[in-house]
């Protein structure tokens, strides 16, 4: 797991730098030090040039970072390298365009000229090496600290041919690491990742890691925040991943949640199959958050999922009730025992609606007998949390203040989950992804089962 990538000089094109081994400086610079910047990647034919490059770079405003790029940018187009002349009637009208074509408040957050010579690297990216036009994308929804090549091949799962981000790469063949490391080289010439020799892997800086997300339209920002979570979701589900290999995973999933709370702005009840099958994907990372410990991101998370199934099922819906009752638990857990309660208040009262009434008995004693555990428990007992999963009903016990033995804390997580022994026979399996079964009665009065399926995730 997490392979290390072999250091393949990524910062250099023949005996052009890009980065010089140091971050791009994002601020304005005095104007000696910007002309000084450009001619690192563009050699003059004659002192005629040095008059335009004075032009160049107070058109970009003296940005570092728009200087580095539109230098390289230069440097690899045979008819500007010629003739600066033509770079300049180029630039404006990009630039225009861009103006026309993205959200003013995009603009002014990183500046024309940045905007303007990121654009045209993106487009010459995509002639190039349109897979790792892709691969971009799709580090955007990811953290730009530690992107390695590991994360995409070394999960056996992670081959699966219907997966997604492979389609979204246009690869049919088998993902390995030559494919990926091949990506993130043609990533590192154009200066858009950073090879960083102390942590094995590249970092993204983070203008451009917001710029590449904030450029998409909606539905392509679903679809890339649609593939890593599906691609994060398949790292939470392997059952031999070290420790170190999870802790390394936890900052892909907190970026990606943010990512996907962000696609998903405005969904409603039509958006369709697509949509329910990433929210299932972020509902399982987001038990994984919690499995390792991360409360208050799983707390962001089973609210999200919560909602978003709300929304697209309605409150009576396996999913619905699944994530709220996962939602309480990390509620109590974080202490904010007044919600938590009233969540599960809102669970059973549900039950009431959908469950026969010999199963509201059993639910109604749980929910009693969890109470009760949960007012005696002190304050000092709380670090018994930390090796709590999910849905796990594994019987606890612990001393109280007076030397008695307090066992009611085994049942938890059924008293905060409806999916307790009797109600599982009306929720089924309710994992993301399964096919929950439901039990209804039949005109006869006898009951019958009834799959509840889940649309396949496509997109066009």
């Amino acid at each position: 797991m997490g392979q290390a990538v072999a250091k393949q000089g990524p910062n250099t094109i023949g005996n052009t730098s890009i980065l010089n081994d140091t971050p791009i400086k994002v601020g304005k610079i005095e104007e000696p030090k910007a002309i000084d910047l450009f001619k690192k990647y563009v050699k003059l034919k004659n002192d005629k040039q040095e008059v335009e490059v004075k032009l160049i770079v107070k058109e970009l405003g003296y940005l570092a970072l728009a200087v580095t790029l539109a230098g390289f940018y230069i440097s690899q187009t045979p008819d500007l390298t010629l003739d600066l002349r033509n770079y300049l009637p180029r630039y404006r009208r990009q630039r225009k365009h861009l103006l026309d074509q993205r959200p003013r408040k995009v603009v002014h957050q990183y500046g024309e000229s940045v905007l303007t010579t990121w654009e045209a690297l993106f487009e010459s990216l995509g002639k190039q090496s349109p897979a790792s036009a892709h691969f971009l994308m799709l580090l955007a929804c990811i953290s730009p600290d530690d992107i390695y090549t590991g994360l995409f091949c070394d999960l056996e799962d992670v081959d699966g041919p219907d997966l997604l981000w492979k389609r979204l790469l246009c690869l049919d063949e088998r993902v390995d690491a030559v494919i990926v490391q091949d990506c993130l080289r043609h990533l590192a010439e154009y200066s858009l990742v950073q090879w960083k020799d102390e942590q094995g892997s590249y970092i993204m800086h983070k203008l451009v890691h917001a710029w590449v997300f904030e450029r998409l339209t909606l539905q392509e920002q679903q679809e890339y925040a649609h593939a890593t979570v599906e691609l994060l979701s398949q790292w939470t589900s392997a059952t031999t991943l070290s420790l170190t290999t999870k802790d390394r995973i936890i900052p892909h999933i907190t970026t990606n949640q943010d990512v996907v709370n962000s696609a998903l702005k405005g969904i409603n009840k039509h958006s369709g199959g697509a949509i329910s099958g990433m929210v299932a994907f972020y509902f399982r990372t987001t038990n994984f958050l919690y499995r390792m410990g991360k409360y208050s991101q799983a707390l962001v998370g089973f609210r999200a999922c919560s909602a978003w199934y709300n929304l697209l099922y309605g409150p009576e819906h396996p999913d619905t009730i699944s994530a709220m009752s996962n939602l309480a638990i990390t509620l109590r857990d974080q202490g904010k025992t007044d919600e938590a309660a009233s969540i599960q208040q809102q669970v059973l009262e549900i039950s009431k609606r959908i469950l026969r009434p010999e199963y509201l008995d059993t639910i109604s004693a749980i929910v009693s007998t969890r109470d009760k555990a949960a007012n005696r428990r002190s304050r000092a007992s709380r670090h018994y949390h930390s090796d709590e999963q999910l849905g796990c009903h594994a019987p606890r016990s612990r001393q109280d203040g007076r030397g008695d033995v307090d066992a009611a804390a085994s049942t938890r997580d059924e008293a905060a989950d409806p999916r307790s022994r009797a109600s599982r026979h009306y929720l089924g399996n309710e994992q993301p992804g399964c096919h929950a079964q439901r039990l209804r009665k039949d005109r006869r009065g006898g009951v019958h089962k009834a799959a509840s399926t889940r649309d396949k995730a496509a997109y066009p």
